[in-house]
């Protein structure tokens, strides 16, 4: 017998199985300054990157760029910003 997993809604609806791709986080970087940060991780070609951070700052400008197996984040401390260390999180949904 098969082996599997399904979840349905009231109405009987699969809102999830074992084909549903969900949020996976792969890792985090620290930021301790304005700069050019990348990361290369062949997992994601697993689904479409995303990237949050542990921290929001008023100020601070982060821009994430991915190409194939990089993701490459520029921050930057806007004219009137405030800054402090903090995380950058990424993963693929």
């Amino acid at each position: 017998m098969a082996q599997g997993l399904e979840v349905f809604n009231e109405n009987g609806d699969t809102i999830i199985n074992t084909s549903t791709q969900t949020t996976s986080i792969l890792g985090n970087i620290s930021i301790s300054g304005a700069g050019t940060y990348t990361v290369t991780d062949s997992r994601f070609s697993l689904g479409n990157p995303f990237f949050l951070s542990d921290e929001f700052y008023n100020g601070v400008n982060v821009v994430g760029i991915v190409s194939g197996t990089t993701y490459t984040f520029t921050v930057t401390v806007l004219q009137q910003g405030t800054y402090n260390p903090f995380r950058i999180i990424y993963g693929v949904y």
